[in-house]
């Protein structure tokens, strides 16, 4: 056999063979069944974004919010945001429910937001520069406490930085105007009372 050929053989054939090795012992080596998922405390439920209603109470850690009101914002056909009134004495707090459901957003009205109007694609909030996720125009279905007078149509944006986010909502037929900054939880986090 010509020296060359021979080394053309050996330079594709290793490589092929080590391939070929790897995806035989893969298929007999099949990983262990995923163990089931335990359940959560007793008078708490794991969350999902359509289990969500007005008049429910959510936990995280050492905090509870009771949700009063929800601005169901409809983009395209979708539910696009949720967002819920959950008041605390002196605060003006309120949860959202994202499109991907992934997290639960903890937002407080952002005064420095709403000085701004409608936000472009950046926007500098407490040090930090956050970008935007998601925007347009917005059909607002207001139902419960805190979400009188929000019946329209709006636009919105939502904007993210790591675990920093914020929302801008207003509704120009109405006056309306709504700018809210917080933190992001993982929804895995989040348990709901009842």
């Amino acid at each position: 056999m010509d020296p060359f050929i021979f080394g053309v053989i050996v330079l594709v054939g290793a490589p092929a063979a080590a391939a070929a090795t790897r995806f035989i012992r893969g298929r007999r080596a099949r990983p262990e069944e995923p163990k089931p998922r335990e359940l959560p405390p007793s008078g708490s439920a794991a969350i999902s974004r359509d289990s969500i209603r007005v008049g429910d109470v959510l936990t995280h850690m050492s905090e509870s919010y009771w949700l009063s009101g929800e601005l169901t914002l409809k983009r395209e056909g979708s539910t696009a945001l949720r967002l819920f009134v959950a008041p605390e004495k002196g605060v003006d707090r309120w949860l959202a429910l994202t499109r991907d459901g992934q997290s639960v957003w903890v937002l407080e009205v952002s005064r420095e937001l709403e000085s701004m109007g409608f936000p472009g694609v950046e926007v500098p909030l407490g040090g930090r520069v956050l970008r935007r996720t998601e925007h347009g125009n917005v059909a607002i279905e207001p139902s419960g406490e805190g979400t009188i007078g929000w019946e329209s149509l709006g636009r919105f944006a939502m904007f993210r930085a790591h675990d920093r986010v914020a929302v801008y909502l207003e509704a120009p037929g109405r006056g309306k105007r709504l700018a809210l900054e917080g933190r992001e939880i993982p929804r895995q986090l989040v348990q709901k009372m009842g």
